[in-house]
């Protein structure tokens, strides 16, 4: 069976719908697929490995293209994700002969650096079989309980928060504080944020925080659900609040408003060590996070990454 390549061979994206159907037996939403193929600022032509038979697509692989920082430099790299085999053609290793092909097509003639995941047990066994994958860090959901936070943290007469809408609010205020926020890890500017928060399966809320004189301080971008909260990313103003009260005063409101947090940190930052002087601890297995590169090597110990990577779009 050929592999074809979005960028050389397109196809109409209605062939999506019916191999979407039948591989996952639920709904297909077009505007989760408009979001994500058609509206993402980054990519000119989506990055997509298929394979057809008789008209129909039966197998689909693709990777989003992102933004990584490394020190002074600014990279090309790409997220692997939405991958789709028929199930009557389930066995054949069609999954790792698509992802091989994409990934050469990538890293060695559009000039990506790297690409990375957050794989599941089943992908992670594919990926380090056929596609050279390189384990950065197995990671486990970051959890505090609230009641804990409510009786460890108080409330404060300096600081004042307001909530948005994550597709309403206006980052452009925060332009130049997003950019440089972070110095080994992925990144985004305003507008591949503005984006990225409007995947219309979710629903995002930003806190702004500002002190008593109304000076912004930064914002915490979450997602609610009936009882917890994700805590997707967070960006301050380090020369005027510091990164430990910064998050005391996002998580003391959090805390009023659900029954426990969740979020990710990387195990060898200061993030880690920081969020568990505030009661969080490592809970059940999440995912991996892994890469596939020709030459580029990751330093697990210094890249920075959250819930906003990844949040399977």
């Amino acid at each position: 069976m050929k592999i074809k390549l979005f960028e050389n061979d397109p196809f109409n994206f209605e062939l999506i719908r019916d191999l979407f159907i039948e591989t996952f037996k639920r709904d297909f939403n077009p505007n989760y697929w408009k979001w994500r193929f058609s509206e993402n600022p980054l990519e000119a032509i989506p990055n997509i490995a298929y394979i057809e038979e008789n008209g129909k697509l039966i197998g689909f692989y693709a990777v989003s293209e992102a933004r990584f920082v490394n020190g002074n430099e600014l990279l090309s790299c790409g997220l692997m994700n939405a991958a789709m085999i028929h199930p009557n053609h389930e066995g054949k290793g069609l999954f790792a002969k698509m992802e091989v092909e994409l990934h050469d097509f990538l890293l060695s003639e559009k000039g990506f650096s790297f690409l990375y995941g957050f794989a599941n047990h089943n992908a992670h066994r594919i990926h380090r079989k056929h596609a050279g994958w390189k384990d950065i860090l197995l990671l486990n959901l970051f959890y505090s309980n609230s009641l804990f936070l409510k009786k460890k943290l108080i409330d404060s007469d300096i600081y004042e928060f307001s909530i948005h809408n994550g597709i309403d609010y206006d980052f452009i205020k925060l332009d130049e504080m997003i950019e440089k926020s972070i110095t080994y890890g992925f990144t985004r500017n305003v507008t591949m944020l503005k984006w990225r928060l409007k995947d219309p399966r979710n629903t995002y809320k930003v806190m702004e925080i500002r002190d008593k004189i109304n000076t912004f301080l930064g914002i915490v971008i979450f997602k609610q659900y009936t009882d917890y909260i994700d805590i997707m990313n967070y960006y301050y103003v380090g020369d005027r609040i510091s990164k430990f009260n910064f998050l005391k005063f996002g998580l003391h409101y959090l805390s009023q408003v659900s029954i426990g947090i969740y979020t990710w940190a990387n195990l060898h930052s200061d993030d880690h060590v920081l969020l568990e002087s505030l009661g969080f601890q490592e809970r059940e297995f999440n995912t991996y996070l892994g890469y596939i590169s020709n030459s580029f090597d990751i330093d697990r110990e210094k890249i920075h990454f959250s819930f906003l990577d990844s949040d399977v779009y």
